[in-house]
């Protein structure tokens, strides 16, 4: 139930424990100050590609809603790589439009699954425990036709 009612909270609260490691790291090693650092810059961009994904996840009326987000990072490449990378290694010298939104078969199955549960607390915590959320995770494209 917590993914439907706080999910923002959470990845502020994981984005923030990331920039505090991060920032012992630094500390440990010596090196330049968090602040001055496009590690910060890369946080808050991953943050905010991940709440874009995830925005009104258990929202029954944001079925037809697209979010878009500028990004001068190419998360759909870095994402791709099975070896991890870091992020600064897809830096782009111009941003790029990701378009984030449901599928046919999502908006079905979502569409489905509340009319069948309901939209209260009670409803969305069933549909909670009943789906694979990750599955309900809005798609990304950087053409609006194929999200």
């Amino acid at each position: 139930m917590g993914l439907a009612t706080a999910i923002n909270e959470w990845t502020q609260y994981l984005s923030n424990l990331l920039e505090d490691i991060v920032n012992e790291k630094r500390e440990k090693s010596a090196e330049q100050p968090f602040e001055n650092n496009k590690s910060k810059k890369e946080i808050y961009n991953l943050t905010k590609y991940h709440k874009n994904r995830m925005w009104k996840i258990l929202d029954d009326t944001s079925n037809e809603q697209n979010v878009t987000m500028d990004s001068e990072y190419d998360f759909l490449s870095w994402m791709k790589e099975e070896e991890p990378q870091p992020l600064s290694s897809y830096h782009l010298k111009n941003p790029v439009r990701y378009f984030f939104g449901y599928s046919e078969e999502q908006k079905r199955e979502r569409d489905d699954q509340f009319r069948r549960y309901g939209t209260d607390v009670n409803g969305i915590s069933r549909i909670a425990v009943r789906v694979r959320i990750e599955n309900w995770l809005r798609n990304v494209g950087i053409n609006s036709n194929f999200v």
